[in-house]
């Protein structure tokens, strides 16, 4: 059985690949699959804050950043929230 802290690293560390990705297809000029990745990588640092701050340790099996981002404490500006509409 993994740790919360164990959970937390797993979100974080795939999110580092999202970003890793961002960056290569960004050098290519792929911009369109750059920010698909940049949306990817987003949602994982959303769902490792989940967990941290929440008592169950799988995150809600959605992709809508700002639904996750609800369930935490962090208080979203109306910028931040047309930021992950985007």
């Amino acid at each position: 059985m993994m740790t919360k802290k164990e959970h937390i690293d797993y979100w974080k560390d795939i999110a580092e690949l999202d970003w890793n990705r961002v960056l290569r297809q960004f050098e290519q000029s792929d911009y369109v699959f750059a920010l698909f990745c940049l949306q990817m990588q987003f949602e994982k640092l959303a769902k490792a804050l989940w967990v941290k701050q929440n008592v169950e340790n799988i995150p809600p099996r959605v992709h809508d950043i700002i639904a996750i981002l609800n369930e935490t404490n962090l208080e979203l500006t109306e910028d931040d929230i047309r930021f992950c509409m985007i």
